[in-house]
């Protein structure tokens, strides 16, 4: 399994990959219990409580599941500022109440890739950087110049920016994913052309 993500789409790549290895899923789940399951695991781990009783307080049976750790996590610029956005369980943005993502992720995936902006300014955009501890984790990072949306590919910008961290990203995700390769580069340049 390979989840990809910018910004707050990262920050919810993590919060998924965490709930996956965590929790678990089975091919019979609908919509509605997985919203159900996923909103009880979220309050029960901001809360710092057991999550082991999360199925069985939606009725369903543990057994049932299966738990996955993601093989790769591919972060461009991954920000906790999730505004209306955010799933209903998770707090305003305070960091200290988001540290089980920070915490749970790098058990969460054999790989992360984290691509990251230098220069924003923005309080809001800070990245969240995730540092090795004693997971088996292979942590990858890589700063790129520019701010949270030259990182993430904004098309309205006038500068290519976004290009390096998208092949930098390409790169890494290389050996799982099959990408068009002569398609992008040849993307690139013509962007290069203007």
């Amino acid at each position: 399994l390979v989840v990809v993500g910018f910004s707050r789409g990262a920050f919810t790549a993590c919060v998924f990959a965490v709930f996956l290895v965590e929790v678990g899923l089975h091919s019979e789940l609908g919509k509605d219990q997985f919203h159900k399951l996923f909103d009880n695991w979220g309050r029960k781990r901001e809360k710092g409580e057991d999550t082991t009783k999360v199925y069985r307080d939606v009725g369903l049976e543990a057994s049932r599941f299966r738990r996955i750790r993601t093989h790769e996590l591919g972060l461009f610029d991954t920000v906790a500022a999730l505004d209306g956005k955010r799933p209903r369980f998770l707090p305003s943005a305070e960091r200290k109440k988001l540290a089980f993502v920070d915490k749970g992720v790098l058990h969460a995936a054999e790989n992360i890739f984290q691509a990251l902006a230098l220069l924003e300014r923005r309080r809001d955009f800070q990245p969240c950087v995730f540092r090795e501890t004693e997971s088996d984790v292979n942590l990858r990072q890589c700063w790129f110049a520019g701010c949270h949306a030259d990182v993430g590919g904004d098309k309205s910008n006038n500068h290519p920016l976004h290009h390096f961290p998208l092949l930098w990203m390409m790169n890494m995700l290389r050996p799982s994913v099959s990408f068009a390769v002569t398609s992008v580069f040849q993307q690139v340049l013509d962007y290069l052309k203007r």
